[in-house]
């Protein structure tokens, strides 16, 4: 079998000599002996177990798909129970040889008395048991340190690590030509509409100094990505860059595949903004308002530090509603962006009482009259007093007024951050990958995306976030995700039929430097290590 390194976790073939004269059958019947008829199932609510954890398994024969075949975890000591008794004259005086193989248990019986003998193995030979495993952890995101840690804290005989990566190289390409058919179906879908896209970036650590950013664009219409892009910091001159880098490859690739954007909808990156005006000036170009509304509340904020100031502070929750009413109420159009700062300019009248306005564009406030009896939970700002110059000075900025004109009122990136919440399942920002290894999670984690984008909400819950300081907010309780994405991928390993891809791969980020020579950086290291 090719799938068969010969070492476990150790590197090396396991063989064990196992005692025949030894017997391993109990003296008396209990529920592990085989031979106790009168054995019954233990009552679910004595054993404290789940009512799903009892199940009778079908011990018929199966011919489906492999990676849907019942398996199960046998002790030692349980499967020399049923290896010890010679299957033709009945002796418990049988010699074992077990080899193991990775996951993989062989083991040659021999009758020491009528010379019967018989070979059996956990895994049926035409079946690759190393490399189904290998697969399983990476088709679903696991971490194989995590995992196989896990499986040798209990003495699980596996693979290790070593036959994991070798394994690993093999069903990158699975991945990369399953990733190829979906966008191929998505871009049939897709036809000749015009689309509303968004996009966004993500690092794979925190701070300035990431190694990899990934770029990707999503159709703001059905929610799925259509591109994602991996680039490398050395690629772009520094991790400040990565961002653009990934929007300009994302943009080449939807002109390769003559795709027709009406607008584009991103958070308000310089670089980006420019580009896209310089390059990009058929498409519209519009901001998310979740990021602007982010630092309207920082502005608010560091205003009412001060006591003084806490007036301006309380109308932090109305000012942001504001602003999302002024996007949401204006239709697109030409004029679409001197309606909106009409309309946020309006507030410099508002919070003073003034509910009328000079703007042709924006006459009056919208909202009923507001009665001079009515009880109010925050107090109108003095006109032309010292809060209400800080609040003009800090809402009305010439660069936050220009860039609420251009946010979205036709899509969100939203869905790009939930996608973002996924990859943390996938490729976390405390591990590092290879580059090959992580351009293969993030498209496990767009493929995992895409399939459960479009779940409906199975019913609604109150929960109280941290950051809204003791209130609430109702969320949708979605229904579970599947994974048939991870059954295409066994089914692609057991048929064979995908082609390898050929990755590109950037430099390492040492590449272009002079390295040390090996006992000069020990030997300043050991003059170092007195003072440390």
């Amino acid at each position: 079998m090719k799938d068969m390194e010969p070492y476990n976790n150790t590197g090396e073939v396991a063989q064990m000599d196992i005692d025949p004269t030894e017997n391993y059958f109990p003296d008396t019947g209990s529920i592990d002996d085989p031979s106790d008829l009168d054995w019954d199932a233990p009552d679910q609510d004595e054993e404290g177990e789940d009512e799903e954890e009892l199940m009778e398994a079908n011990m018929t024969d199966y011919n489906g798909p492999i990676q849907d075949e019942a398996k199960y975890i046998v002790h030692h000591n349980q499967l020399l129970l049923l290896l010890t008794i010679c299957l033709q004259c009945l002796s418990n005086q049988v010699e074992l040889h077990c080899t193991t193989l990775g996951g993989i248990i062989m083991v040659v019986c021999r009758c020491m008395q009528c010379n019967w003998t018989r070979k059996w193995r956990n895994v049926p030979e035409s079946i690759q048991g190393n490399l189904l495993l290998s697969a399983a952890v990476l088709f679903n995101g696991c971490l194989p340190t995590q995992f196989f840690r896990t499986l040798k804290s209990i003495n699980v005989v596996t693979i290790g690590h070593r036959s994991f990566f070798n394994h690993q190289r093999q069903l990158t390409h699975i991945v990369h030509w399953r990733w190829s058919k979906e966008q191929e179906q998505i871009i049939r879908e897709i036809g000749d509409d015009e689309l509303v896209l968004g996009g966004d970036s993500r690092c794979d650590s925190m701070g300035h100094s990431a190694k990899y950013g990934s770029y990707c664009i999503m159709d703001l219409k059905t929610n799925k990505i259509l591109n994602m892009e991996l680039v490398q910091s050395n690629e772009c001159g520094g991790s400040y860059h990565m961002e653009l880098t990934g929007l300009q490859r994302c943009v080449a690739w939807l002109k390769t595949k003559k795709l027709k954007v009406k607008a584009f909808v991103s958070d308000r990156h310089v670089g980006v903004r420019k580009w896209i005006k310089t390059n990009w000036a058929e498409v519209t170009h519009y901001f998310d308002c979740w990021h602007v509304a982010k630092s309207v509340k920082k502005f608010l904020e560091s205003v009412g530090k001060s006591k003084a100031m806490l007036v301006v502070k309380a109308w932090s929750r109305s000012v942001i509603n504001h602003f999302y009413w002024c996007v949401k109420s204006t239709e697109t159009g030409p004029d679409e962006v001197p309606v909106k700062k009409a309309k946020w300019m309006s507030l410099s009248n508002h919070v003073v009482n003034k509910h009328r306005h000079d703007n042709p564009l924006f006459k009056k406030c919208s909202h009923p009259k507001l009665r001079a009896t009515e009880e109010r939970k925050k107090k109108w700002l003095k006109a032309d007093s010292d809060p209400h110059y800080k609040f003009q000075n800090v809402m009305f900025k010439a660069s936050l007024v220009e860039d609420i004109g251009h946010c979205s009122s036709i899509g969100q990136t939203s869905r790009i951050e939930a996608y973002h919440s996924v990859v943390n399942h996938f490729a976390p920002k405390m591990i590092h990958f290879h580059y090959e290894n992580m351009l293969c999670r993030l498209l496990l984690a767009v493929m995992h995306y895409n399939e459960n984008c479009g779940r409906d909400a199975k019913s609604l819950t109150i929960v109280f976030p941290k950051f809204k300081h003791g209130g609430y907010t109702v969320r949708k309780i979605i229904e579970d995700p599947s994974y048939n994405y991870v059954n295409q991928l066994f089914d692609l390993l057991e048929s064979g039929d995908y082609e390898r891809t050929v990755i590109e791969k950037p430099p390492p980020l040492a590449a272009d430097k002079e390295r040390p020579d090996r006992d000069e950086a020990f030997a300043d290291f050991s003059k170092r290590a007195r003072f440390t």
